[in-house]
């Protein structure tokens, strides 16, 4: 970590930083970067607090079911470990989406891509206002000028600041 305890491009190549971000529609998503680009804005602690937020204090307030796309990128080996897990709790991606947020992934296999790829779709997404003011305020300026309903795969060029 560096001095200012902002999240750095080396740390972010290195590392699949998760990180949460807001859409055009005022969604929010869970992202895992697997090493594509994330915001330059990111800071460890407020990464840590939302994270701590949506996957232990929040309300459940929705069902959720995989992307299908997502689903028919992956190897049937792949696809068997995902479908294991489709309904299990403890699974993030699960307890995430549980929670309203859409659950998105970078990078499927080609240390070179760098797409991000909508994994689990929330029935009943969550939207920004209804989130603790205080959660509210670590949310660093990680606005994506697109829909989380409406897009499957995105790069990571669209996001603001990138690093």
């Amino acid at each position: 970590m560096n001095n200012q305890n902002y999240i750095s491009a080396e740390e972010a190549r290195v590392t699949s930083v998760c990180w949460f971000g807001v859409d055009m529609e005022e969604h929010i998503a869970m992202l895992y970067s697997g090493g594509a680009g994330i915001p330059s804005v990111l800071t460890w602690a407020n990464v840590e607090k939302i994270y701590n937020y949506f996957l232990e204090d929040a309300p459940v307030v929705s069902e959720s079911a995989y992307e299908p796309y997502f689903l028919s990128l992956l190897s049937p080996k792949e696809l068997e470990g995902y479908l294991k897990h489709e309904n299990d709790p403890s699974d993030e991606d699960v307890l995430a989406a549980s929670k309203g947020v859409y659950t998105i992934d970078g990078t499927l296999h080609d240390p070179c891509d760098i797409n991000y790829y909508r994994v689990r779709i929330p029935t009943n997404p969550l939207f920004f206002q209804d989130l603790p003011i205080d959660i509210q305020k670590c949310f660093e300026g990680e606005r994506l000028p697109i829909s989380f309903a409406e897009v499957k795969v995105f790069e990571d060029r669209v996001i603001p600041n990138r690093i």
